[in-house]
């Protein structure tokens, strides 16, 4: 190719081309650049020493390792078990009743009240989980109370207005 570049080592040229530097010195011999000098005589060019070599011969400079040799593996830790929510008693809701908290509309709820004629309704929450209701119906004297207990307060709700409507209904 033309154009292209040629790559060789570089020859010593002869003093007869007349370079600069390689005529005569005072003293009658020739002195050659420290380039061309012939591999017997060593080279007064300093080289950086290679990667890793400083460190090993300068004492003041730390070793750093990635891992040392000399640690103990590290402990085994005790397994540890914990007991299930059903004997720390913790109870979780059954499908049944969470179906019938999602099936309740309050809205049909509210109408079934007014239609008994409810003086009173009180929902509790109780301190062992699950709800109750207390439903006031009227009488001619005092107003009968009639109480259910549920898991959830839809179920408590149900189960009082089922028993306040079949109360109504031997009533008259």
């Amino acid at each position: 190719m033309p154009g292209s570049p040629v790559y060789g080592v570089p020859q010593p040229l002869p003093s007869s081309f007349g370079a600069p530097g390689l005529q005569g010195s005072p003293t009658g011999q020739q002195q050659r650049p420290a380039a061309m000098q012939s591999p017997t005589q060593p080279s007064k060019i300093a080289l950086p020493p290679p990667p890793g070599f400083a460190a090993a011969t300068n004492p003041t400079r730390p070793k750093v390792r990635a891992v040392s040799d000399d640690s103990p593996p590290p402990p085994v830790r005790a397994r540890v078990i914990l007991p299930s929510p059903e004997s720390l008693g913790i109870k979780f809701a059954t499908p049944s009743s969470v179906a019938s908290a999602a099936a309740v509309d309050w809205n049909l709820v509210h109408a079934r009240l007014e239609h008994l004629g409810v003086v009173n309704f009180q929902r509790n929450r109780l301190p062992q989980g699950g709800f109750r209701v207390v439903v006031s119906l009227p009488t001619t004297q005092l107003p009968h109370d009639v109480e259910a207990s549920g898991d959830t307060e839809a179920a408590a709700v149900l189960l009082a207005l089922h028993r306040a409507e079949s109360w109504v209904a031997s009533q008259r």
